[in-house]
């Protein structure tokens, strides 16, 4: 009987289709689940991603289809060119029949909405980055490690008991259980697999290090403007 999996651990097409086919009842539950509470439950298996994947175009919608931005930009303006501007902020602010001090509050706002896109854009780029399907930065050694895992189920069909001694298959046969062979016991290429791995590993220390920044980044901001993000 084949595998319902390829080398690599993964469904086949036709199993996939299938297991599909008899999830249909359950995400059918779960469109009804959102369509009345607004999530369903298997958005709370993993809520981050939920999170993150509902927000995202939220704030991009919001970002390409604003009609204005928040008042304290354009005050924090107003305070920052208030010399030169030479008004009351109340007079800045009112409706006006000079020319000149209209033509100044419209190059204003012109600043403030170009500075609440770039706002919104770094949060939606936080988002990216914070999440490990789509942050820029990759693991550089990920791909020579899996080509050891590849060598390796090509060299041992049996998932590595070829390595394991007689005594310790016999053991395993009689306990019933089974002990998983790594890459590194290989003789040929073991040494080199534990060197990309531990490169591989402190490379993603780094990475999680990074994502967790962005994370970070992203939440204080989400504080900082979370009443001002209606249009």
């Amino acid at each position: 009987m084949n595998s319902v999996f390829n080398e690599y651990g993964i469904y086949k097409p036709i199993h996939a289709v299938w297991e599909f086919i008899k999830d249909i009842p359950f995400l059918i539950k779960c469109c009804h689940q959102r369509i009345h509470k607004g999530y369903c439950v298997k958005d709370t298996w993993s809520i981050d991603h939920w999170f993150i994947s509902t927000l995202k175009p939220m704030l991009e919608d919001l970002k390409n289809d604003h009609h204005g931005f928040p008042a304290f930009l354009e005050y924090e303006y107003w305070e920052e060119h208030k010399d030169e501007i030479g008004l009351e902020y109340e007079y800045w602010m009112s409706w006006s029949t000079d020319e000149n001090k209209n033509k100044l509050k419209a190059e204003a706002d012109k600043i403030c909405d170009q500075k609440w896109n770039e706002i919104l854009e770094r949060m939606i780029f936080l988002l990216n980055e914070m999440d490990e399907d789509t942050c820029s930065r990759q693991n550089p050694y990920k791909e020579e490690w899996y080509s050891f895992h590849e060598q390796f189920r090509k060299k041992y069909p049996k998932n590595g008991d070829e390595l394991k001694s007689k005594e310790e298959q016999a053991e395993e046969k009689k306990s019933g259980s089974t002990r998983m062979v790594r890459p590194s016991e290989d003789p040929e290429f073991g040494k080199e697999y534990d060197e990309i791995s531990e490169k591989m590993m402190n490379e993603d220390r780094k990475l999680e290090k990074y994502r967790e920044d962005c994370k970070d980044e992203f939440m204080g901001m989400f504080s900082k403007y979370f009443h001002n993000l209606w249009d």
